[in-house]
């Protein structure tokens, strides 16, 4: 069962609402909450509401809205796909959604695209990721990992103990050479992922230099 809910302004009020039925419901195995990377007259739609002073994402599910989802998670044994993407969640629903994949065990696919994902959340999604045995396919483009130590420590992690994960996006994350070098020494010993995407980022040579040498040794990418 699929319920499409793309692209409205429910909220965190409606994103409650449906946070707290999910914790009952036995049917429904994919639901998408998110929004397109819609372009219009060749502007991406965020930029083009900012520029007519617009909030793109004033009615967008937040925080609030994640914890909902998050603790519906943790009791839901059917939901498979979970699309939240280009809403407005940062380090605290993020850190909320990572505690409840330490125990769920049906997701599969989790896209969290371009939101305001920072450092500490990406981190606490790393470690989510160390014990999680359900999600294959996780979708963390368009948010922020800049230089942060500390998510790549718990991505690296993650990328040594998970034995499920095949796709992992980090497109326009601002990854540079520290934080790709910590992940390739990872991918070393990764037998399990299939597609890694660093489009887009900031890795130097040296980044290169160490993606290039976890290639010798890994036998799935």
């Amino acid at each position: 069962m699929y319920l499409d809910h793309s692209s409205n302004k429910i909220g965190d009020s409606g994103a409650v609402a449906l946070g707290k039925a999910l914790e009952s419901n036995r049917t429904l195995t994919y639901l998408n909450l998110g929004y397109p990377d819609s372009l219009q007259h060749g502007i991406p739609e965020p930029i083009l509401l900012s520029m007519r002073g617009q909030d793109p994402k004033r009615n967008r599910i937040g925080d609030l809205g994640a914890t909902p989802f998050a603790q519906a998670l943790r009791s839901n044994s059917v939901l498979a796909r979970l699309s939240l993407q280009h809403n407005r969640i940062s380090d605290p629903g993020a850190a909320a959604l990572g505690l409840s994949l330490k125990s769920n065990r049906t997701l599969t696919h989790l896209c969290l695209r371009g939101n305001r994902i920072e450092n500490t959340g990406v981190a606490d999604l790393g470690h989510a990721l160390q014990v999680n045995c359900g999600i294959v396919n996780l979708d963390l483009r368009r948010n922020d990992l800049s230089q942060s130590e500390a998510s790549a420590a718990s991505l690296a992690g993650a990328l040594r103990l998970n034995s499920v994960l095949t796709h992992l996006d980090l497109r326009h994350t601002f990854v540079g050479s520290r934080v790709s070098t910590v992940l390739a020494d990872s991918l070393q010993s990764n037998c399990t992922l299939t597609r890694v995407d660093l489009s887009d980022n900031m890795i130097d040579s040296s980044g290169g230099v160490a993606l290039a040498k976890a290639l010798l040794t890994n036998r799935s990418l």
